[in-house]
């Protein structure tokens, strides 16, 4: 039993087995841009270089504000915001220790997904908003 379980172990990353599939969104530019902002934001509150890294942390606590400060507009920032929910990037919990919401980055296809698209991102230098449009 030993050696199955560290055979198992030692098995090499390209040897794993493929069944695990990553989680595609179905982003509009907008959604993409905001999504990779609300990342930015995680991996500067965790001081890491690269979404992927994010994984090991856990769930990574956001706002909207994230997009207002990259220059969206309260009301563009709500209905992005929402959407983002509604596509499950984020999640809205209710904490029932001090009965307020928290939002957070939890699931690593975000961190997974964002990695993908991470080095465009800062080759067109992060856009906001305003300069996206």
């Amino acid at each position: 039993m030993y050696a199955q379980a560290s055979k198992i172990v030692g098995r090499k990353r390209n040897d794993a087995p493929t069944r695990e599939k990553t989680m595609e969104y179905d982003f509009t530019e907008n959604e993409k841009l905001a999504a990779l902002h609300i990342v930015a934001e995680c991996m500067w509150a965790i001081c890491v270089d690269r979404p992927i890294d994010c994984i090991d942390e856990g769930s990574s606590l956001t706002n909207v504000l994230v997009l207002i400060e990259a220059g969206w507009s309260k009301h563009e920032a709500a209905g992005t915001y929402g959407a983002l929910v509604k596509k499950h990037f984020i999640e809205m919990d209710k904490e029932s220790t001090n009965d307020c919401w928290s939002d957070y980055v939890s699931s690593a296809d975000c961190f997974t997904w964002a990695e993908k698209h991470w080095d465009e991102f800062e080759k067109n230098g992060k856009p906001t908003k305003a300069k996206a449009a």
